[in-house]
């Protein structure tokens, strides 16, 4: 995964707190890719705004990794997911 966050203190059911329940996305995308930064940009770029995407990507030799990286690092525009 490119993106973690720091785990938070949860308070226990016994605590008289319940857990917060964490909705799923709507869709979930798999992307098995090899070599294949010239078309993920077009796969990645998506305006639907309740979905995660999951790229393995098996030993890409071209700029796969820096595309992926560079989608989840930039500031996010309205409309693009």
């Amino acid at each position: 995964m490119l993106q973690t966050s720091q785990p938070r203190h949860m308070p226990h059911a016994a605590e008289g707190v319940p857990a917060p329940r964490m909705s799923a996305p709507k869709v979930s995308v798999v992307i098995p890719t090899r070599n294949r930064a010239h078309c993920l940009g077009e796969a990645i770029d998506q305006t639907f705004e309740d979905w995660e995407l999951i790229v393995v990507d098996d030993g890409s030799e071209d700029e796969t990794g820096a595309l992926v990286r560079q989608y989840f690092t930039a500031p996010r525009r309205p409309g693009r997911a």
